[in-house]
């Protein structure tokens, strides 16, 4: 219980430290220079009594704690001239260092990402049961032009509008359970904004990429590479027409070609989100043994949303996922494809809801639940926010999968009988302090 037993002891003198309203270190960003940040404190025991591909050689119950410690700089000298650089400081505790995090909510910031040509990750304690890194999730400097604005550093990229999955959003998507959508992780990259009206615009983004094996680590070795074929040039156009937004992309992405379009607007009191992606394969990146056939192959996705709030605070969300390339009936294939970012998904066929209502003003309750039409397994994943100030946050919550679960023979996962009946449950917390 010592990483449980760690995050209980930090929460609760955060808890009580924490000032009742936010304030800033030094400066103000909006002038030449501020400096402000956040701490968070994530917490999660696993039950994985019948979880297979991912946690096949852990323990039964594994607990972890992480601290992200996130301070950012940022400031406008000028009309023409910005800037932002974040450093994350992060240390995590294993109870079984077998078991890892896995997927369903507890998404951490990344440390390494295909779409970084600087490796400058600082590992300074990597011990089986606590590790311990510092890097840059964002590092940028834009400036700006009478016809276009120009951002070039690491920088949060997001092109996609849906809630659950995003199949035009290439650069680091979150997890459709993700209960965490603060930050999103930095690419190495030039972006072009280039605006035609009020609303629609022209966009290109460079992005400087390496390839990542599959236990998460550059195959290069190199602190600084660069890749072409794991790099990205991507053009985007977007535009607003009668109240709905639409947008078309197009472009070189990691290991292939990409084209996808959006449209999000309002209809019969609802908001409508719909997007579709297609991606061919360039090259050959063939599986690991003993599975056959590529990581990286033809595919197309589409996603179809409705959403709507009401005057009561209830908020609802539903979408559904078509996923070419998922196939469940081969999921140690489409396990692998996931885990390296070429699928949302393992199966083909999901649908998401998700749904929020505010009990008092200072707290909400939501729930999300995923079911995979292909296999009939699912998840669900009841959370409360709490604000305990203007600059504290609690989250609390479970993550609790459904579906049959794998098989073994002789303590080897020898078969998967469904996507979600392979994932552990969760009961995880989060605390967040802004500052």
């Amino acid at each position: 219980m010592k990483a449980l037993s760690t995050f209980s002891v930090l929460a609760l003198a955060l808890a009580l430290l924490a000032p009742p309203a936010a304030w800033g270190l030094v400066g103000d960003s909006r002038g030449d220079f501020g400096l402000d940040g956040s701490f968070r404190l994530l917490g999660a025991v696993l039950d994985q009594p019948g979880a297979g591909y991912h946690f096949s050689q852990g323990q039964p119950v594994n607990e972890t704690a992480t601290g992200l410690l996130r301070l950012t700089a940022s400031g406008r000298p000028g009309d023409r001239l910005a800037y932002e650089v974040h450093t994350v400081q992060s240390i995590t505790t294993l109870s079984d260092p077998a078991g890892g995090l896995g997927r369903g909510g507890l998404s951490l910031p990344a440390e390494k990402s295909r779409y970084r040509a600087v490796d400058d990750t600082a590992t300074w304690l990597e011990e089986p049961h606590q590790t311990a890194s510092l890097w840059a999730d964002r590092a940028w400097v834009r400036l700006r032009f009478s016809g276009a604005d120009l951002t070039l550093g690491r920088q949060a990229l997001t092109f996609g509008k849906a809630w659950f999955w995003n199949p035009t959003d290439v650069f680091l998507p979150f997890d459709a359970l993700s209960f965490d959508r603060d930050y999103k992780g930095g690419v190495d990259a030039l972006l072009v904004e280039v605006p035609l009206g009020p609303a629609s615009g022209l966009s290109l983004a460079a992005v400087a990429g390496r390839n990542l094996a599959l236990d998460g680590d550059y195959e290069s070795g190199e602190t600084a590479d660069l890749d072409p074929e794991a790099s990205a040039l991507l053009a985007r156009g977007f535009m607003n027409v009668s109240g709905w937004d639409f947008s078309i992309q197009a472009g070189r992405v990691y290991h292939g070609w990409h084209a996808g379009a959006g449209a999000v607007g309002d209809a019969a009191g609802f908001q409508v989100r719909a997007e579709a992606a297609v991606f061919r394969t360039a090259i050959d990146d063939p599986l690991p043994l003993p599975l056959s056939g590529n990581l990286f192959e033809d595919r197309w996705s589409a996603t179809l949303g409705l959403g709507r709030r009401w005057p009561n605070s209830l908020d609802l969300e539903a979408e559904y996922l078509f996923n070419s390339g998922g196939d469940e009936n081969d999921l140690f294939a489409s396990f692998a494809r996931v885990s390296a970012g070429a699928l949302l998904q393992a199966g083909r066929h999901f649908l998401g809801v998700t749904a929020s209502y505010e009990l008092t003003p200072l707290v909400v309750a939501r729930l999300a639940w995923v079911q995979s039409l292909s296999d009939g397994s699912g998840t669900v994943q009841p959370f409360v926010n709490a604000s305990l100030s203007d600059n504290a946050e609690l989250v609390l919550g479970l993550t609790v999968p459904y579906g049959p679960g794998p098989s073994r023979t002789l303590g080897v996962v020898t078969g998967l009988a469904s996507e979600f009946g392979s994932y552990p449950n969760q009961l995880f917390g989060e605390l967040k302090w802004y500052f």
